[in-house]
């Protein structure tokens, strides 16, 4: 099913937009492209649709060979005229029968990651309710599955998602006011103009009435570009960030606790590792009092060096 096509109907993939779920949500920019509303930016070649593709049907035979379970191709769904679309497999029973759905994920490794330690993002569930709904089926599963970019590392996540009655009624009511909005108006509610969805948004300019935004203007001029490589690698950076100070903080934590719980002990071995707490002295410049002391030394032996600084923030 083409692009084109479907602007006709809402489909499993447009439900997180219909509920504006960060972290890419937006029914206004739905609202946009089911209109066909010109674009006032060429979408850019995403690697990660690309890789999501390409990976679907490995992550297929993972789920069969590990979940003992058959998998077929899915066939198209429509109900009330414009709910409409097809998972990405069908599973079948031990009796031959099609009775649930099956998504496959290739998430970046970030994601994968928070995945295993927060569960199934709600942007995966409301895809899976939508579509055991459209199926009339009780359960679903996801596979997740990552493939490391230089080794070739292959882990996979199944989850089960079982059919939520409660939220299949807010999907579907949220759903039915969308298409009233997209025939007759207005218009969805914008988000901020410096919510990170509307920087790389195709309608950015007719949405805001801006042209190119910028996130944080009292810092000076930023180029705001649609480069799903660049913004890909600027998200695992700081998602590094922050698990280096999630690290920090856990290790602060435990070297205080290792410090109280050997007492007058320097030196013990475990299981897990050898722990040394010794007294040490340590000698080093008293670098203020000699810049104080003798200025004219510092400014001898100053160097000045040039050099790009990256900040991402």
């Amino acid at each position: 099913m083409n692009k084109k096509e479907r602007r006709n109907y809402i489909g499993g993939s447009d439900v997180h937009h219909v509920l504006s779920v960060e972290p890419y949500g937006c029914a206004r920019r739905l609202w946009y492209e089911k209109r066909e509303t010109p674009e006032d930016y060429t979408e850019a070649d995403n690697p990660y649709y690309r890789k999501g593709n390409l990976l679907e049907e490995p992550a297929a035979q993972i789920f069969m060979a590990e979940m003992k379970t058959i998998l077929k191709t899915p066939k198209h769904k429509t109900r009330n005229d414009f709910f409409s679309g097809h998972c990405d497999r069908e599973i079948v029973n031990a009796a031959g029968e099609r009775d649930g759905i099956w998504e496959g994920k290739a998430p970046s490794r970030n994601v994968y990651q928070q995945i295993k330690k927060t569960g199934i993002p709600l942007n995966y569930v409301l895809q899976v309710q939508y579509y055991l709904w459209l199926y009339n089926y009780l359960y679903g599963w996801i596979t997740v599955l990552y493939v490391g970019d230089s080794l070739p590392i292959v882990e996979a996540l199944h989850l089960e998602i079982k059919r939520d009655e409660e939220l299949i009624l807010q999907i579907l009511d949220a759903c039915h006011n969308f298409w009233r909005m997209l025939l007759n108006g207005p218009a969805p509610e914008q988000l901020a103009p410096t919510d990170a969805r509307c920087q790389k948004c195709l309608w950015r300019k007719t949405c805001q009435g801006l042209g190119e935004i910028s996130l944080l203007p009292e810092e000076g001029d930023y180029q705001i570009v649609n480069e799903p490589v660049l913004e890909q690698c600027c998200a695992d950076y700081k998602e590094a960030q922050g698990l280096i100070k999630e690290a920090e903080e856990l290790k602060n934590e435990r070297g205080e606790a290792l410090k109280i719980l050997m007492g007058e002990r320097q030196k013990v071995a475990t299981s897990a590792g050898k722990i040394c707490y010794q007294q040490i002295a340590k000698e080093s410049w008293d670098t203020k009092l000699l810049d104080k002391t003798y200025p004219e030394m510092k400014m001898k032996f100053l160097k000045q060096t040039n050099y790009r600084s990256l900040r991402v923030f």
